[in-house]
């Protein structure tokens, strides 16, 4: 709760933090999607970079694309 998520293609990035409520007494399932549109889905994502609300960070590179991904803070 709380990671900030960047996801990039070529170069389109886009940016989500993982906040599973978003009102007053509301939850919402923590996953975060990300579309790039016109980019080829067989392809992989570039790079992805979570930056982690105790300060650490981790950078994936050539991620599967189409495909639901669960990283774990270190």
């Amino acid at each position: 709760i709380g990671a900030i998520v960047t996801a990039t293609v070529g170069d389109d990035a886009q940016a989500k933090t993982v906040m599973p409520t978003r009102s007053y007494l509301s939850q919402a399932e923590p996953v975060l999607t990300f579309g790039f549109g016109t980019a080829d889905r067989d392809k992989p994502i570039d790079k992805v970079e979570i930056a982690w609300p105790s300060g650490q960070t981790t950078t994936l590179t050539n991620v599967e694309s189409g495909r639901l991904h669960t990283v774990t803070e270190p």
